[in-house]
């Protein structure tokens, strides 16, 4: 009897332990640092999207042509 009550208990702490573990803190707001870091994330990224912005006003819409050399122009063919 005492064997089964010992081993009840020891189940019923096992199944409570995880449930008690996830109370946990209450919620706070992010800190100063976080504040900060998540400010200069965003400017860094501000400064990459216009960056991209500007690369593709700046490139050049023709594609270059790695086969020019090898074909024949019309000059060529006459």
């Amino acid at each position: 009897m005492l064997r089964f009550l010992i081993g009840l208990v020891v189940v019923v702490a096992a199944l409570v332990s995880p449930a008690y573990a996830q109370k946990g803190q209450p919620a706070q707001g992010p800190s100063p640092e976080e504040i900060d870091k998540r400010r200069q994330e965003q400017a860094l990224d501000a400064q990459y999207r216009s960056a991209l912005k500007r690369m593709k006003q700046d490139s050049a819409p023709a594609r270059p042509d790695p086969w020019a050399n090898a074909r024949e122009t019309d000059v060529q063919k006459r």
